[in-house]
């Protein structure tokens, strides 16, 4: 089988071959602050476009992440633990693992001289523009390049499939969206399409670049989901729930503010600790508390009674507050250092600062008034 990578994204270095038995600790060491991109892989040219999409990823991020293969048939316990399949792609730092969509975009080379004509080069710069907008943490943006009609069959479905060219969508290593067709194929229509499907990009500022991403596209017009972040679990699970409903709100971005490398705008909102969420919307930043439901839902039947009442009040109360799940098994440490004793418990955040509550009943409507009372009280008591 003889697919291809795009002519820019050639492998050069992978820093580490991983099964289960041999260099799992770079993924799971809990000290491994760098991030590590993660490809579940096989001896398949989509595996194969994956690792090289990893790297070229790599190579455009500030914090040069690492590049792991997982070899899929060698790692069942990772894979079993992270419900990773083949050609699953996640980004591990600090010993947790999150899973990111894929891009693939396939198209067509010419079978002697192995290099793509002109139109598909000029889709791959397109690509590569995605590529820069999502960044490592969002998005990995990959290529395959076919020559014959067996592979376009294979990897575009041939009649009942997008064509070639095209872009997949793949998430858990399926394919759950597709678009074909020279047209669709430019940056602002792939960007347009991927936003459909909830992607998104997240742009990552530092004071130095503060007036460039944050007041000037509010000022422009624009509404700036701006999240204050330090690395941790908790920080990505609030900056995903932000960016999953700015996709279905045309003209909204939004921004990962690294606390450490943002002290004037840190002391110019008053933000004490992550998370915090601030909206940049015209002339007024507003900020959003953050309300995170600390559960155990496997061995807690009224975590369990609670979950509906927070995913409805979640849509309900979006333009009020940021509300998430987190898991207290899984993140023990953080519920320990909070002195969280019992689950379900609500968790208020507000510039950083945070208090917990207890919730009475599981109703929506008990839950509701709670929420909005512990978003009016502002900070702890």
């Amino acid at each position: 089988m003889s697919g291809r990578n795009g002519p820019e994204e050639k492998v050069e270095i992978v820093h580490a071959i991983v099964v289960d038995d041999l260099n799992a600790t770079v993924l799971i060491d809990p000290s491994q602050e760098k991030p590590v991109i993660a490809v579940f892989c096989g001896d398949d040219p989509i595996s194969e476009a994956l690792v090289a999409g990893a790297v070229v990823t790599a190579g455009m991020d500030p914090r040069k992440p690492d590049v792991a293969k997982v070899i899929a048939g060698r790692s069942p316990e990772l894979m079993d633990e992270h419900e990773a399949t083949l050609h699953s792609v996640f980004v591990f730092s600090c010993g947790k693992g999150r899973e990111i969509p894929v891009a693939l975009h396939v198209d067509r080379v010419d079978e002697l001289s192995q290099r793509p004509p002109a139109g598909p080069m000029k889709r791959s710069e397109a690509m590569r523009g995605v590529a820069e907008a999502f960044g490592l943490d969002r998005l990995l943006v990959a290529s395959l390049l076919v020559a014959t009609p067996e592979e376009e069959e294979m990897f575009a479905g041939g009649r009942e499939g997008p064509g070639i060219p095209c872009i997949l969508l793949m998430r858990g290593g399926n394919t759950v969206a597709a678009i074909g067709g020279v047209e669709g194929i430019t940056f602002d229509g792939v960007m347009e399409w991927l936003a459909s499907h909830d992607c998104i990009p997240v742009a990552t500022v530092t004071d130095a670049d503060a007036v460039k991403m944050l007041v000037e596209p509010a000022h422009a017009g624009g509404r700036v989901v701006a999240v204050f972040c330090d690395g941790t679990a908790l920080s990505e699970t609030v900056l995903e729930a932000v960016a999953g409903r700015a996709a279905k709100r045309p003209g909204t971005s939004v921004a990962r503010v690294l606390l450490g490398q943002s002290p004037k705008l840190t002391k110019e909102r008053g933000v004490e600790g992550a998370p915090a969420v601030f909206v940049y919307e015209g002339d007024a930043v507003t900020q959003l508390p953050v309300v995170v439901d600390c559960h155990a839902e496997h061995r807690c039947p009224p975590c369990r009674a609670l979950r509906p009442a927070i995913d409805e009040l979640a849509v309900e109360l979006a333009d009020k507050a940021v509300i998430v799940c987190m898991n207290a098994d899984e993140n023990h440490e953080w519920a320990v250092a909070l002195g969280i004793r019992s689950v379900p418990t609500l968790v208020f955040y507000i510039g950083g600062r945070a208090w917990i509550d207890l919730p009475a009943e599981f109703s929506v409507d008990c839950v509701r008034e709670m929420i909005l009372d512990g978003i009016s009280k502002g900070r702890p008591e």
